[in-house]
Parts: C-alpha cells; sequence; structure tokens
C-alpha cells in the first residue's frame, strides 16, 4: 500500500478549514457607493481641473467667492484647491468665482429590482483678472451613471444632506391605465347598482 506524503493531509487540512469558514460565516456583500461619496469626487474632479488651467495660468493665489445654494459644496471646493496648494487670500486682486447651476439625483426602473442611478452636476468658473476683465474659466457637467438594486436605495442616501435624495421619473400611462382600467371600473360600478336594485325589486 502506498501512503500519501504528510504534505497531502495539511493541504486537506487547510481546505477543510477554508469550506468550514465558508460555511458557517454569512457571506460578505459589497453595497453600492453612496451618493454623497459620489458627488464628493466629482466636485474634487472639478476642482482639480481648475488647478490645471490655474497652474497654466501661473495663478497660485486667489481671491475667491461662490455662487450656490450648497454651502457644503463651496466648502468642499475651496478645500480640494487649497490641498491643489492655491493659495486663498482675500486681498488677492485675481478673483475666483464658483456657480453651482444644477445638481440631480435620479433613479430609473430597468427590471425588478435593479434601478439606473444617475448624478449629475452643472458647475461655471468665472475669472476676474488683474484689469477687472471677467471671463469663463471653466464650465462643465459632471454625469456619473451605473446600476444598483432597490437594497442600495435606503444605504446610498443620507437625511442629512438632501442633495443626496434621488427621485423617480413619472411613468408614462399606458392604454390599459387611461381607457381600459377606467372603463372597467365604471362597468362594475353599474352592474353593482344594477344587482343591488333587482334584488331590491325581488
Amino acid at each position: 500500500m502506498r501512503f500519501l506524503p504528510k504534505s497531502f493531509f495539511e493541504l486537506l487540512s487547510i481546505f477543510s478549514v477554508f469550506i468550514a469558514i465558508l460555511m458557517f460565516f454569512p457571506q460578505i456583500t459589497f453595497s453600492a457607493e453612496s451618493n454623497k461619496t459620489i458627488i464628493d469626487s466629482l466636485v474634487s474632479e472639478f476642482a482639480t481641473r481648475i488647478i490645471q488651467v490655474l497652474n497654466k495660468k501661473n495663478i497660485d493665489k486667489i481671491n475667491i467667492s461662490t455662487k450656490s445654494n450648497f454651502e457644503y459644496f463651496n466648502d468642499n471646493f475651496i478645500n480640494n484647491l487649497i490641498d491643489g496648494n492655491i493659495q486663498i487670500d482675500s486681498e488677492s486682486p485675481i478673483k475666483l468665482k464658483l456657480v453651482m447651476k444644477d445638481i440631480s439625483v435620479e433613479y430609473f426602473e430597468l427590471k425588478s429590482e435593479d434601478f439606473q442611478r444617475r448624478i449629475s452636476l452643472d458647475f461655471v468658473v468665472f475669472l476676474e483678472e488683474k484689469d477687472g476683465s471677467i471671463n469663463i474659466l471653466n464650465k462643465e457637467e459632471f454625469t456619473y451613471s451605473d446600476t444598483i438594486t432597490s437594497n442600495d436605495l435606503e444605504l446610498i442616501e443620507n437625511s442629512n444632506y438632501p442633495f443626496t435624495k434621488g427621485k423617480f421619473p413619472t411613468k408614462n400611462k399606458s392604454i390599459f391605465d387611461e381607457i381600459i382600467e377606467p372603463v372597467i371600473i365604471v362597468s362594475a360600478a353599474i352592474i353593482s347598482v344594477v344587482l343591488f336594485f333587482t334584488v331590491r325589486s325581488n
């Protein structure tokens, strides 16, 4: 009888332990990234592009103003500029103005339990030069899209940040919804009334 090498039994033991872990520990699942995380990354991406434009113009110190209904984005944008070695100086004659034109989070139903998530941000940045002239430094719209499940919906939104709340588009009514269903309801009501009076007359 030929005996198997000791290493075989060691490998078999390790494999058995691995199988036991898979059986007794719950399956690890990874949820979709939150809307806030994605929005933060889009703001950072836009700030990076602004930094590149400023570097090409040899501008490393600016006075900045913001016009947005979302103070959170203003702070996030400024922090990204500072991280990119752009100094914020209220005395600088060169002024940067950030305008957040729009932000939207939408969900589109694909199939049972699955949704397409689409996040859009629309930015405009104006640059006021030393001579007082004002020009658009950059204007971009960023769109992020992916697929999520219905289980993700409660996890990806944050009640502390209303801009992370998504909306579902209004569904177009079918012919059944607009015509056939009302006819069925009205017909059922008429039949009920007729039966009611027929029973009473008997």
